[in-house]
């Protein structure tokens, strides 16, 4: 059944596509990001959906007094489905050449989450967040959206044509509660729970009814011709639509109250577009058009493409993001006249085709994924020396009875309980990727060794992390947290406690703004320098570990990428091809942390220093990232396993001259 074609919503679309791809690619325009707000590209899809599939159930309940839905969700899978399998397929060989195992079986994992149109799902209960720079990198995470739609597609016309049978008088009222509760409740998760707000049908379904009660308006009345109205409020829904692509940031509430300008300036075009005003008439021009009508292979492209650039180069340029998107179009175009095209048209493919062809590809999916979690992401693609520091990542090896020993409040994971001296590790994610190779060495040794690390959390007594979007306290990092822990080391004299973390995140000045104290007047460096001097006044000894040198690369993946496929001699290859980073740049981004951990001076403090461990040692002036032999960094900030050992072993040297044998 087919809706009245309307070329300025294509128009409309190639705007929320242009938007969507610009915010992820991070264009920068005279050095301002114009873009920063372009997720709400998003939204503007999803109320021209809502608007789309109910006009078409409501014309053909009208024409023909029935609905079928085998014709309904065959439609849908001939739209969604070819096009997106086809980006799937395609994306598996470049995701096997880029992707390290574990980052891999995620991969499949997600493909296979959109494939049964629960990608959102799995993004939230993985705790990916849609608006920070690792989301980036993760190829299949803009299909939530897809999840979101096809969702709806499911429930939607069952409860529609059931409202239509036994409470059709009272259909407006049921389209505006639903929209009001939906929007109610987005605005609050916005400030309470914003992972599942965003990925959530519940919260964005008012966006698609939106743009439903268009339809049904226009059904039963029409949309009525007034040139004033036309050429203004088409205008007005323009610039709101501009203005929330310019001033939205990552810090704006979002789905939420805030989230209204861009659905009602949407909703302003849909209802008030006609063929004689000046927007129309630009969104109906061929370029436009022409964009709409690839935009849905746009969107499903752009993503993984941007992301398998940015996992080969870190920091893509603005050249190459001018490749990218050639490349982008290129295939989008290919993808709509070869794909998008043909299976839209039963003509061409017929039903049964279509369905054996899905299944297969289901199947072959299912199959991939199923071996990839086998092969731990078929893991013999690495070299030997690089697969043993793979296994898993460095942060979730130590675990006790209770599981992992990482972010844990209370209950801290203790080993060789019986120990007489006792050792504390204090830290975040950076010393909990320390702490096992620290635990073997303290094994044979009459040492209780207890690990107290949480994900992006100094020792701070006194001081709750504040999330800065919520404005709420992390719970793992609160003050009740950090008390626990500090009477945890005041009430144990004489025992040893290693301190280590990225302070450069925490304590300088831009760490200010994500950690408030209890009295409210302590900067959080005096507040770090006081928490440190308390425990060594109460005659507690201190290991101190400087900042660990940050690489700007993913060092796993690049040696991946970097080291020929048929090489056999991967040490000759390290050896004459070392990944390094600048120890003067490395001196002088930690400057104001070393200023401060030098105040730090007491008989019973040892200072180590990573960076002359690893640093102006075989290269002068250059930090190394592995040997020819190992590698010492896991990805950017946390070391692995020989990298580990290697600072271990200096920890362990100033241990024993805490607690003389």
């Amino acid at each position: 059944m087919k809706v009245v074609y309307r070329p300025e919503i294509d128009g409309l679309r190639a705007i929320a596509v242009f938007v969507v791809i610009f915010y992820h690619a991070e264009i920068i325009l005279f050095n301002h990001n114009f873009f920063k707000g372009g997720y709400i590209g998003v939204d503007v899809f999803f109320v021209i959906s809502g608007y789309l599939i109910t006009s078409f159930i409501l014309r053909e309940l009208e024409i023909t007094n029935k609905f079928s839905f085998s014709n309904f969700y065959e439609r849908r899978a001939r739209r969604i489905l070819p096009a997106l399998f086809t980006v799937m397929l395609m994306s598996l060989p470049i995701g096997w050449i880029y992707l390290l195992p574990m980052s891999f079986t995620d991969f499949t994992k997600s493909i296979l989450s959109s494939v049964f149109f629960g990608s959102n799902f799995y993004f939230h209960y993985t705790g990916q967040i849609y608006n920070i720079e690792s989301s980036l990198l993760k190829p299949f995470l803009h299909t939530w959206s897809l999840s979101i739609e096809e969702q709806f597609y499911i429930i939607y016309p069952l409860i529609l044509i059931l409202c239509l049978k036994f409470l059709k008088k009272y259909i407006y009222i049921i389209f505006l509660i639903g929209i009001l509760i939906s929007l109610l409740f987005a605005d609050w998760g916005s400030k309470n729970y914003p992972s599942f707000t965003f990925y959530s049908l519940s919260t964005r379904g008012w966006e698609l009814l939106a743009g439903a009660i268009l339809a049904k308006i226009e059904l039963s009345h029409g949309r009525q011709n007034y040139k004033i109205f036309n050429q203004t409020l088409t205008a007005l829904g323009l610039f709101l639509i501009i203005l929330s692509v310019i001033f939205f940031d990552n810090e704006t509430f979002h789905p939420s109250l805030y989230t209204l300008p861009p659905i009602i300036g949407t909703m302003l075009i849909i209802w008030f577009s006609g063929i004689n005003d000046m927007v129309t008439k630009i969104l109906s021009s061929k370029p436009f058009v022409g964009l709409g009508l690839i935009s849905y292979s746009l969107y499903l492209w752009h993503y993984p493409i941007f992301s398998f650039a940015r996992i080969k180069h870190p920091s893509i340029s603005d050249y190459d993001k001018l490749e990218i998107f050639a490349l982008i179009f290129v295939l989008s175009i290919l993808s709509y006249y070869l794909i998008e095209k043909p299976f839209r048209n039963k003509k061409i493919i017929s039903k049964k085709i279509l369905m054996a062809a899905l299944s297969i590809i289901i199947l072959f999916l299912l199959s991939f994924h199923f071996f990839a979690m086998k092969t731990n992401g078929f893991e013999d693609r690495l070299h030997v020396f690089l697969k043993r520091e793979l296994k898993k990542n460095p942060w979730e090896i130590l675990k006790d009875e209770n599981g992992l020993c990482l972010d844990r409040k209370n209950n801290f994971c203790s080993f060789n309980k019986s120990g007489r001296k006792k050792i504390f590790l204090v830290g975040d994610s950076r010393m909990e990727s320390i702490s096992g190779k620290l635990l073997e060495k303290l094994k044979s040794q009459d040492i209780n060794f207890i690990s107290i690390n949480r994900t992006g959390c100094p020792y701070l007594p006194d001081f709750d992390r504040i999330d800065h979007k919520t404005n709420k306290i992390i719970d793992r990092c609160n003050q009740k947290t950090q008390n626990t822990i500090k009477n945890e080391l005041l009430s144990n004299k004489n025992s040893i406690i290693i301190l280590g973390g990225f302070y450069k995140s925490y304590l300088t000045k831009t760490g200010n703004e994500s950690f408030i104290s209890k009295s409210g007047n302590i900067s959080i460096s005096s507040g770090f320098i006081n928490s440190v001097q308390e425990l060594l006044d109460n005659n507690l000894k201190i290991i101190i570990i400087y900042p660990i040198p940050t690489v700007n690369f993913h060092v796993s993946q690049r040696l991946m990428n970097l080291i020929p496929k048929k090489s056999f001699n991967a040490s000759e290859y390290l050896k004459n091809n070392p990944q390094t980073i600048s120890l003067k740049n490395y001196l002088d981004q930690n400057k104001e942390i070393f200023d401060l951990l030098d105040k730090l001076n007491h008989k019973n403090i040892l200072k180590v220093f990573p960076h002359k461990l690893f640093c102006d040692t075989k290269i002068p002036n250059r930090c190394l990232t592995h040997d020819d032999k190992n590698v010492y960094y896991f990805d950017t900030l946390h070391l692995a396993s020989k990298g580990s050992e290697i600072l271990v072993n200096k920890i362990y040297l100033y241990i024993n001259k805490l607690f003389p044998k």
